[in-house]
């Protein structure tokens, strides 16, 4: 995020690849981090908790799949954790 200004980061949207490489990927849920030191140090959102992202197998890659961060998360730097036991296909 630019400069040392605060943002609160209430929502994601999520789309499958725009490449066509592998489909049926799907990412099923995340986790998030934020810092409030430009990324010099990482807090995990929630304690770590997985936040759904309703995305489906199904979905091409025009599907923007939007959901809420409840609460919201405060900071100058997010990051977005994935990992393979939440995700469908390579």
């Amino acid at each position: 995020m630019p400069g040392e200004d605060f943002y609160e980061c209430s929502a994601m949207t999520l789309m499958k690849r725009g490449d066509g490489y592998d489909p049926a990927r799907t990412i099923n849920a995340v986790q998030f981090q934020f810092s409030q030191d430009n990324g010099q140090t990482w807090h995990d959102h929630e304690d770590g908790k997985w936040f759904k992202t309703g995305a489906l197998t199904t979905d091409d890659k025009n599907v923007a799949r939007k959901f809420d961060v409840e609460p919201p998360m405060h900071g100058n730097a997010f990051r977005v954790v994935l990992d393979a036991a939440h995700v469908t296909g390579s």
